[in-house]
């Protein structure tokens, strides 16, 4: 019974670990959206308002540390779920036969 109380608890981890992992990949994406938005206001500002090269790359640093962020988080959910499938691989290999 407990094996299969493991089984089970096993799969809702991997489960939850692949629904982080793409809610992750679309904020990134959605992060890369907004970011090139941000270029493409920030290029049309600085040409039509001559603002100063200096403040577009501290408006484009924030930008890049948001992403950095969630790259992060992406990273390390991507390891979470290499442990959890490597977990599983094992319970596999020591309780399930062949």
């Amino acid at each position: 019974m407990s094996s299969c109380h493991d089984k089970a608890q096993t799969a809702r981890m991997q489960e939850e670990v692949d629904i982080d992992l793409e809610k992750v990949r679309k904020q990134t994406a959605e992060l890369d959206k907004i970011k090139k938005t941000c270029d493409a206001i920030s290029a049309r500002k600085q040409q039509s308002t001559g603002m100063r090269k200096d403040e577009l790359v501290a408006a484009a640093g924030k930008s890049t540390q948001t992403l950095e962020k969630v790259v992060q988080y992406r990273e390390a959910l991507e390891k979470e779920l290499a442990a959890v499938t490597e977990e599983v691989a094992k319970y596999r290999r020591a309780h399930l036969k062949p």
